[in-house]
């Protein structure tokens, strides 16, 4: 029935269309001639043979995939040494698995697929034991990592937290001087957990003195208003603060920006601003800053530092730009 291209036509078609092909199998006493002239048996004979090769060609397949693992994990065996941890390793009994599957694999032996797989585990096996102090070290290493990774997260939740305050359902209706020593509260409460290193938490309660800050009653006095922009603005340049120090750059920048909207014209707001465009490698801006802060007080340290460094590194840029251009 199926010889050379037909049989992968035959696979591609099914058998009975493959019948309709007329091909011829080796074996069987047929004349090349359309399925209609065969009989039955001639077609269960041929049919059977036809599923034979099939059956062949995909023990074949499983055969040579098991393979390629046993040959794969022998790989990673001999990876194993250039790994971390790898003097972990006990290379003697290691490198005689190594010897060992290469014998294995080097024999002419037939092999079938569920003997391949049945060595494999038992070198996997043999393996591990073998290096049990190796793979322990991973675990740990491993087990950190994801220590790590969920510590990040509730930082990152926590840090959320401080930037939109926790949800709000305060909707009281407070007059100005309440709502402006609840405010006042919670900065002084920031600017303590502040000083005691607890940078997370003092966001949290400058971001609830902002919150304060948005719920007062409207038509305030031009005394309340100029009170309120300067509590702001206090409060806006302390959680930039608390950014800066947790190497959230752009956030600094954006509260810096919030603190100068409403107390413009404030040296240290402004460097605080251009030492995090520092930061972020934007130098041009963090130069314009530092200027802008030397034009208001000729005598700032900070801001004369900061200047002669932006200035020093947007020269050594254009010194590397030159290089690659030449």
């Amino acid at each position: 029935l199926c010889v050379g291209a037909s049989l992968a036509a035959a696979l591609r078609m099914g058998w009975a269309d493959a019948a309709v092909f007329g091909c011829m199998v080796r074996g069987c006493e047929l004349e090349e001639e359309g399925a209609a002239g065969m009989s039955e048996q001639d077609l269960s004979k041929c049919k059977a043979q036809f599923e034979d090769m099939v059956a062949s060609q995909e023990s074949l397949r499983l055969t040579e995939q098991a393979q390629n693992e046993v040959e794969g994990f022998l790989g990673e065996m001999r990876g194993c040494w250039g790994r971390k941890h790898g003097e972990k390793m006990n290379k003697a009994e290691t490198q005689s698995l190594v010897e060992e599957a290469e014998k294995w694999l080097e024999e002419e032996e037939e092999r079938t697929a569920e003997q391949h797989l049945h060595f494999l585990a038992s070198l996997k096996q043999r393996f591990n034991a073998a290096n049990a102090e190796f793979f322990a070290a991973i675990a740990e290493e491993e087990a950190a990592k994801m220590k790590q990774m969920a510590a990040d997260a509730e930082e990152r939740k926590r840090e959320e937290a401080a930037t939109r305050g926790d949800e709000d359902h305060d909707t009281r209706k407070l007059k100005f001087a309440d709502r402006f020593r609840m405010a006042e509260n919670n900065k002084k409460e920031g600017n303590e957990l502040f000083k005691d290193g607890n940078i997370l938490h003092a966001a949290d309660r400058y971001a609830k003195a902002l919150t304060h800050a948005a719920k007062m009653p409207p038509d305030l006095s031009p005394d309340q208003k100029a009170a309120l922009a300067q509590l702001k603005g206090t409060v806006h340049l302390n959680l930039a603060q608390c950014f800066f120090k947790l190497g959230k750059f752009n956030k600094c920048i954006d509260n810096c920006s919030d603190s100068l909207a409403n107390n413009p014209d404030v040296p240290a707001t402004i460097v605080r601003r251009g030492l995090a465009y520092e930061k972020l490698k934007d130098f041009d801006k963090g130069k314009a800053d530092a200027a802008a802060a030397l034009a208001l007080n000729p005598e700032h340290p900070q801001a004369a530092a900061l200047l002669t460094r932006c200035e020093q590194m947007l020269l050594r840029r254009l010194g590397n730009e030159k290089n690659m251009c030449q």
